[in-house]
């Protein structure tokens, strides 16, 4: 599977709740983080995906933070 694959259904499991790259990276061991920042980027923009800042829901920092509400 494909990172872009694992991240996409890591975030349709926890529909609506958000996560930092770095909580995102940890939880799908999607490395290096950059790597993640580069997936997540082209979701902020999907009609089903926010990018915001937020607090995350994985280390409760505020922050910019990525989720799935389809």
């Amino acid at each position: 599977m494909s990172n872009a694959n694992t991240l996409v259904i890591f975030l349709g499991n926890l529909k609506g709740q958000y996560f930092c790259d770095r909580c995102l990276s940890e939880r799908t061991g999607i490395t290096p983080l950059a790597q993640v920042n580069h997936l997540a980027r082209p979701l902020e923009h999907a009609k089903d995906y926010r990018r915001m800042k937020t607090t995350c829901s994985g280390c409760t920092k505020d922050g910019l933070a990525l989720g799935y509400f389809g």
